[in-house]
């Protein structure tokens, strides 16, 4: 039996959506088709790097949405730079402010999108119920929100999670994540993302370790002309150890790694943060209802 409500049910999964957008490839999915070709300065793929999902139609064919502050923008043209227009249209947006592609963040900027983005979700929804003309607070939503934020803390998977690009001199997250640390996710899977360059062959372009629920690829590998991918997702705690590219962990559980691994679809301690965030909506819900 479920004590979840459809009204919270939809919350989670609204903010769930709006997390997973924190990784780039999950953007570039929503570019089922676009307008201009890959080689074009507002690409698809140049569009997703700056923080922007497809919310077209064929009205709007190329009107896209930023996952972080919600800026709409359409009527592009070839040679309009996503980075540029993003900050021009939405000076305050913390991602645009970053100015980089996600394969140079660090895991702590990673980690600060995701926060934030969670913190402003919260914000929102606290300040639409403050703000219902009855003045009044849905008490079933606010007890299964706090419900949901406690639920399942005792059945977390522990992931590594860390990341690391080109650019970085520490290899720690490639060579050896458990000298990092480990996170309690609430999600079902462990994953990793190896990128490695086509030529040079096997030489890593970027990794990331970390935990979701509904991994945009389980394990495959993609060739994109320049990189080959190296996705994969596993159940069993610390199971994304290892590589990233075959199961040689030593846990004698089935991760998908060996000793250089890359790229990054995980949430690290988002489910934390996010039962977190919940309790503070019921505490600061019920001062201003008391008070």
């Amino acid at each position: 039996m479920t004590l979840m409500n459809k009204t919270t049910q939809n919350i989670l999964k609204t903010l769930q959506a709006q997390v997973d957008f924190c990784l780039e490839a999950n953007r570039k999915a929503t570019f089922k088709s676009w307008v201009f070709k890959d080689q074009a300065k507002c690409s698809a793929r140049k569009l997703a790097e700056a923080g922007f999902v497809f919310s077209g139609n064929k009205h709007e064919p190329d009107a896209v949405k930023c996952f972080f502050c919600n800026k709409s923008l359409d009527c592009w043209d070839e040679d309009d730079d996503p980075w540029r227009e993003h900050q021009k249209h939405s000076p305050n947006c913390s991602f645009a402010k970053m100015d980089k592609p996600e394969k140079t963040f660090t895991l702590t900027e990673f980690l600060d999108v995701r926060n934030e983005l969670i913190e402003n979700f919260m914000k929102n929804l606290l300040k639409e119920n403050i703000d219902r003309t009855d003045s009044v607070f849905d008490e079933t939503v606010l007890l299964l929100l706090t419900f949901a934020a406690f639920c399942h803390v005792g059945h977390s998977l522990e992931c590594y999670a860390c990341s690391v690009g080109e650019q970085d001199v520490d290899r720690t997250c490639v060579d050896s994540p458990e000298q990092i640390g480990t996170v309690n996710c609430n999600k079902k899977y462990c994953t990793t993302i190896r990128q490695e360059y086509l030529d040079p062959k096997d030489k890593v372009a970027s990794m990331f370790r970390g935990c979701e629920d509904e991994p945009l690829h389980m394990n495959e590998i993609i060739e994109d002309g320049s990189y080959r991918f190296y996705y994969t997702a596993c159940q069993v705690s610390l199971c994304n150890g290892g590589s990233g590219k075959s199961g040689d962990d030593s846990s004698g559980n089935t991760p998908l790694g060996d000793k250089s691994t890359l790229l990054v679809p995980g949430t690290g301690n988002g489910s934390t943060l996010i039962q977190i965030s919940l309790s503070l909506i019921l505490s600061l819900a019920l001062m201003h209802y008391f008070v």
